[in-house]
């Protein structure tokens, strides 16, 4: 038996005791074997798709690398970000991320006292959770390398707003204190992932001041309230 064959069947014992202890006989019952396969369905669906992206990584991290100790790097990074995003969604049952909790995770590695956040109350869905922080991640370690938290007097504001007319949030990243700054003569993966994880493409600026980037991040309607 594989790995993969022993990790679903553990479920699958996990799952009928759940069922045994909530009054239904997992055998007998067409409606927990039901419960049971959407379940396993859906937690295949989303292995599948941290694997993609693990893979995209992997792969895009190594083709634009310029050493094996970058591609290291870069791919160290990415990886735990994705990580830490799957713990949040994990920790809300997959309803979604709030979105100061989230930003607050994923900046912490970075130096929580060099940030400054300031978003509404909204709760983030799974797949931009997602896509937000891998940019958010990716901005970070550009600014640790060459931009405002490259120095002890740098710092990032993070501020959101909603979008009025949209189901989405406007959140904008807005380097202060750092260096100046000037557009890369290539795009690399980092700069590629930067503008097309989100659905709509953000607007990226290498000002004096340092990066400032301004995404749109989709959100169901009621959760703008």
């Amino acid at each position: 038996m594989t790995n993969k064959e022993d990790f679903l069947e553990s479920e699958n014992v996990r799952l009928r005791a759940l069922l045994r202890q909530a009054g239904l006989d997992a055998v007998e019952s067409d409606v927990a074997h039901e419960l049971q396969r959407l379940l396993l369905s859906e937690m295949h669906h989303r292995i599948k798709n941290v694997l993609a992206m693990v893979q995209s990584i992997v792969v895009q991290s190594l083709r634009s690398a310029r050493t094996p100790a970058d591609a290291t790097e870069a791919i160290t990074y990415r990886i735990a970000a994705l990580a830490r995003t799957q713990d949040i969604i994990m920790s809300t049952a997959g309803e979604g991320s709030p979105l100061d909790h989230l930003l607050e995770d994923i900046t912490a590695p970075f130096g929580s006292n060099r940030f400054r956040i300031n978003v509404p109350s909204v709760v983030i869905p799974p797949k931009a959770a997602v896509a937000l922080a891998l940019v958010i991640n990716e901005l970070a370690t550009n600014a640790i390398k060459y931009g405002a938290l490259s120095i002890p007097d740098g710092g990032v504001l993070l501020a959101g707003r909603k979008n009025d007319g949209a189901d989405e949030l406007v959140i904008s990243w807005s380097e202060r204190g750092g260096p100046a700054v000037q557009e890369p003569t290539r795009r690399n993966f980092g700069t590629q992932l930067i503008l097309t994880a989100l659905p709509s493409e953000p607007s990226l600026e290498f000002r004096p001041a340092g990066v400032y980037c301004e995404m749109r991040v989709p959100v169901p309607r009621d959760s703008l309230k």
